[in-house]
């Protein structure tokens, strides 16, 4: 993802007294060739989840570093939009320190490496998904929100799922070019009226609403 794409997000979050820390991963490659995109997807696959897995040295430091020593012991939340979602799932599948998980929108390039992650996740899990999102659903292959919710442990009773009516797979985000161009090509082959998508101001603000309310349990 591109970090400055959420700078909305950081400085919402930040204001309510919370850290953050924003590593930044590639964008997902954007062709009008399916086959070639299938393909470039799976290449970043295994990227993705070395990129989730390198997260979990940045909480432990966080927690061991001097200049975090107000925040030792306390909640360490890993979320992500996308594919940045899917990293976080996958970091959150690995184990760690993480408290918790937030996926707006979570996308990863096959089905059944979403499953195989959401099955090992214990924390508690907020995923929000856009209800005309014509990315993840557009994708024969890829894991949407769906398989990931129906795939976490019965268990966990952390889990909540959010759905904004009309919200759009790039909604979630600012100055993101590359999402905008997909969701721009996927719109001509859907069935969803992009017509009816609500701004993207509007978006996040439901956004930040539905987050706040979530993460309140880790104050």
């Amino acid at each position: 993802t591109v970090t400055y794409g959420y700078k909305y997000l950081y400085c919402a979050v930040a204001r309510q007294g919370f850290i953050i820390a924003a590593p930044e991963g590639p964008q997902v490659p954007f062709t009008a060739n399916p086959v070639k995109l299938f393909w470039d997807l799976l290449g970043l696959l295994q990227y993705w989840k070395s990129f989730g897995a390198e997260l979990l040295p940045l909480a432990e430091k966080i927690q061991s570093s001097p200049q975090f020593s107000p925040v030792a012991g306390e909640s360490l939340i890993v979320g992500g939009h996308s594919a940045g979602g899917g990293s976080a799932l996958f970091s959150a599948a690995s184990g760690g320190g993480w408290s918790g998980m937030f996926l707006f929108a979570p996308f990863t390039t096959t089905k059944r490496a979403a499953e195989e992650a959401a099955e090992k996740v214990t924390i508690p899990a907020l995923v929000i998904e856009a209800g005309l999102d014509v990315i993840v659903t557009s994708s024969p292959f890829g894991g949407t929100p769906e398989d990931i919710i129906e795939s976490f442990p019965k268990g966990n009773n952390g889990v909540v799922p959010k759905n904004i009516t009309r919200g759009s797979h790039c909604g979630f985000c600012n100055a993101c070019s590359a999402c905008n161009s997909a969701q721009w090509a996927a719109c001509k082959f859907s069935s969803k009226n992009c017509n009816d998508f609500i701004s993207k101001e509007a978006q996040q603000t439901e956004t930040e609403r539905i987050l706040f309310g979530w993460m309140s349990r880790f104050k």
